[in-house]
């Protein structure tokens, strides 16, 4: 069984993304909503902002050592 969080404060959060050790992704609609409506992908690759990258995964772990699995 996974866990899945909850962070305690869902009104904080909106854009979905995805980081990983070379780029991220921003994701304009949540998947269920990928081919209803127009939508984007954007990739950022590290060697364009490494700073912004390393700042969201930092936000990202803290407000996932915040939540709590249900």
């Amino acid at each position: 069984m996974v866990a899945v969080p909850i962070f305690p404060h869902g009104s904080d959060l909106h854009d979905r993304y995805i980081i990983t050790n070379n780029c991220l992704l921003i994701i304009g609609h949540g998947l269920k909503d990928i081919g209803k409506k127009e939508s984007f992908i954007i990739q950022i690759d590290s060697t364009l902002a490494p700073d912004l990258i390393r700042t969201i995964a930092k936000v990202f772990d803290q407000r996932w050592s915040n939540s709590s699995s249900i």
